[in-house]
């Protein structure tokens, strides 16, 4: 049977708290849940500036420059906090972030998988 998208997401954010703790406490796992949450916020947010950056008659305003900057704020807020409590990185691959670690070689290796709604 296939999974549904909240079972994915489930499995990544349990995934995730192994990061931090093998046990994987349920309480680990609703930090974890939130946090990705905010990942997929921040995504959304990515793809949302990527249409109004390439939209002729939006990509000049005011509201794109401010909406971009609080997607880098945002991004560096997160990075932060996986980096801190988990050990991994966001980078851009594309227009929105992954989840991973840098290789010594210097390209990325991602270690927990995005799932999308339609």
């Amino acid at each position: 049977m296939k999974k549904t998208i909240k079972q994915l997401r489930y499995e990544q954010a349990v995934k995730l708290a192994s990061y931090r703790d093998p046990d994987c406490p349920e309480l680990a796992i609703l930090e974890a849940q939130s946090i990705m949450t905010s990942f997929y916020r921040l995504c959304k947010l990515s793809e949302r500036n990527l249409y109004l950056s390439n939209d002729a008659n939006k990509a000049n305003l005011k509201s794109t420059t401010e909406s971009e900057e609080r997607e880098q704020k945002w991004f560096e807020r997160l990075n932060k906090v996986f980096q801190n409590k988990y050990g991994l990185c966001l980078c851009y691959c594309g227009y929105m972030p992954s989840i991973g670690i840098r290789n010594e070689n210097g390209s990325f290796t991602e270690k927990i998988e995005r799932y999308f709604y339609e």
